[in-house]
């Protein structure tokens, strides 16, 4: 057999900065689900809120307010708020339901790539979330608008 050449590669210490920045990486690597669910629940909150104000702006309106419920932009618009507001109150909901996930608890790799793959899941669900609140708020805009030209 022939010897094998082992290489020996220097290595230095981490400076303070550096070794800061990698326990800053760390911190935030722990805390992304948690802020995650935390953004989703600020979101529920704030649907389950608007839906409140936008259902009883079109139900508690005067006379005045019960004609402009007839005005087709006003019906689309409501309804496109509606959607998107559900929309975003269930792709909330998608990410602090908790959910099974399987993994080898042997293996550091298979826990890396699951914790991932939730992390990746539950960011794309949020990201759904505010698009469609974001859809739903310049949508209610919209409505508010219309509802003040047709006074």
């Amino acid at each position: 057999m022939a010897a094998k050449k082992v290489s020996v590669v220097g290595t230095r210490l981490a400076t303070p900065a550096e070794s800061q920045l990698v326990a800053r990486f760390a911190q935030w690597e722990a805390e992304s689900l948690t802020n995650l669910e935390s953004g989703a629940r600020q979101i529920i909150q704030l649907v389950s809120a608007l839906l409140g104000v936008m259902l009883g702006t079109l139900a508690l309106g005067d006379e005045k307010f019960a004609t402009a419920l007839q005005i087709p932009l006003v019906i689309v618009l409501a309804s496109l708020i509606l959607f998107a507001w559900l929309v975003a109150l269930l792709a909330a909901l998608a990410v602090v339901i908790p959910s099974e996930f399987l993994t080898r608890r042997a293996s550091l790799d298979d826990m890396h790539a699951t914790y991932q793959t939730l992390l990746q899941q539950r960011n794309m669900r949020l990201s759904i979330a505010v698009v469609a609140f974001g859809s739903g708020i310049v949508a209610f805009g919209g409505l508010i608008l219309t509802l003040l030209l047709t006074r």
